[in-house]
């Protein structure tokens, strides 16, 4: 189990590693300015392209990650909810089984045998 940690850990250190070095290349080669509006605002900042597609980039991903950050939190205080409800039932169901008598099956009632096959 260990080895699987390590190795799942290198394999995401790999993956960050590759696409670190992608942005770094896309943002050396493209060193052109742009200039955009941000259209409320009177400001026109003037950026190199990689370094703006970067931080568009960069900028989807922390308000992705947000939106299913709070989304997980929905998920986890059911879960939590659903399992406080799991053990409350579980000690009330433990609680009626300690308390009630145990069933006692009832005897066969007497009557003529007969054997199987005879008449």
């Amino acid at each position: 189990m260990k080895f699987l940690r390590h190795l799942r850990k290198l394999i995401e250190s790999l993956i960050l590693l590759a696409v670190t070095v992608a942005a770094v290349t896309f943002a050396v080669t493209n060193r052109d300015i742009v200039t955009f509006s941000l259209w409320p605002l009177p400001i026109e900042p003037s950026l190199q392209l990689g370094a703006t597609v970067l931080a568009a980039i960069a900028l989807g991903l922390i308000v992705g990650t947000g939106l299913m950050s709070l989304s997980r939190m929905k998920s986890r205080q059911q879960a939590r909810s659903s399992q406080r409800r799991v053990a409350s039932l579980e000690k009330v169901a433990h609680e009626a089984s300690t308390t009630l008598p145990m069933p006692v099956a009832a005897a066969p009632e007497p009557g003529p045998r007969r054997a199987l096959g005879r008449q």
